[in-house]
């Protein structure tokens, strides 16, 4: 009998471990999605004093250098090529 209990402890915390490995799962494949649907991204920020900053942005496989500052954003220039 106690051996019997044993087999069905095992057996549900087989089922519990592996309902939480395939929802780990999910999360992961969802979280990748997410990851790779983004079009924008920064590549690398440079503050230059005060709260002005330069941006290297990437968007759909294009790059612009941007500044920006407190108030306002601004294109520096469009850069050929895409970054790594």
């Amino acid at each position: 009998m106690l051996k019997e209990k044993n087999n069905e402890l095992s057996v549900a915390a087989g089922n519990e471990t592996s309902l939480l490995r395939r929802a780990g799962l999910r999360l992961l494949e969802v979280a990748q999605r997410t990851r790779t649907a983004r079009r924008m991204r920064v590549v690398e920020s440079l503050a230059c004093g005060g709260k002005a900053q330069l941006l290297l942005i990437e968007v759909d496989g294009k790059s612009f250098l941007a500044a920006g500052g407190a108030d306002a954003m601004h294109t520096l220039l469009s850069l050929p090529g895409e970054l790594t």
